[in-house]
């Protein structure tokens, strides 16, 4: 069964730097998929906006990582500026300051 990393790092003491990479490496394809996406309407992308530990589900046993809770995600430029979601101790200092909302904030 799927669980998030915050749930890993708590219930081990430590989630060894080789499995940090591969799922930082899971992360950024799916997060790449996610920035590259196009639909049939025209619309090119979806930013996530709350990219987080407890947002990242690892299923141990067939060595997935998945991203979870698009609640507040949008396609890119539908975002209007000055619009902050999601967790502030994730967040990009762009966005925080000036409210831009791109993939180079996820």
């Amino acid at each position: 069964m799927p669980a998030s990393v915050t749930y890993r790092a708590t219930a081990c003491s430590r989630i060894p730097d080789r499995i940090v990479g591969l799922i930082l490496y899971q992360v950024l394809r799916g997060l790449r998929h996610a920035h590259e996406r196009s639909f049939e309407d025209g619309t090119v992308g979806i930013i996530h906006r709350d990219i987080s530990p407890g947002n990242i589900l690892i299923d141990a046993a067939e060595g997935f990582v998945k991203i979870a809770d698009f609640g507040v995600a949008v396609a890119q430029g539908a975002a209007s500026e000055g619009q902050v979601v999601g967790k502030v101790p994730y967040m990009a200092p762009e966005y925080i300051d000036a409210g831009i909302v791109d993939h180079r904030g996820d």
